[in-house]
This record gives C-alpha cells, structure tokens and sequence, in this order.
C-alpha cells in the first residue's frame, strides 16, 4: 500500500511528464484499521487529484462475520 505522500508524488510526476496519473487507491479500511484512509487518504479523494477508492479486507478476513468465534476452521487463511 502506497503512502498518501507517494501517491501525491507519482500523481505530480505522471502530470508534468505526461502519463496517466494513479485514478484509484485500495486501502485496509475496516473497523479496526481506520486511522489511515481517514488521516491520510482522504484529501486525495477531492480536487486536483479526484482519486478514486475501492477498499481492501473491509470484513478483516473474515473476522468481522464471526466466522472465527467459535473455532478456526481447518484450511481457512486464519489457520496457517
């Protein structure tokens, strides 16, 4: 995952040497793991860079569907 600096950065730089800027961004975002999206990322959501999000794990793998409440599940990503 990018910093919200980086993005900045790679923004500006595709502007100026004529490429196509980053036009999405996918953060961690879940009850959790809020403070960067919310802290960070949020000003590149708005004008000049316009930036896009589609979030990454909103359910925390799974945790936040308590499918782990109980029991881990053999062969389930929490289990290795």
């Amino acid at each position: 995952e990018w910093t919200a600096q980086q993005i900045t950065e790679a923004y500006w730089i595709a502007k100026t040497e004529g490429l196509i800027a980053p036009v999405v961004e996918q953060p961690q975002y879940n009850i959790f793991e809020r403070e960067n999206l919310e802290k960070n990322y949020l000003r590149l959501f708005n004008a000049p860079y316009k930036i896009g999000t589609t979030i990454w794990s909103p359910l925390k793998s799974g945790i936040l569907t308590g499918k782990y409440n109980t029991e881990v599940p053999d062969g389930s990503r929490m289990a290795q």
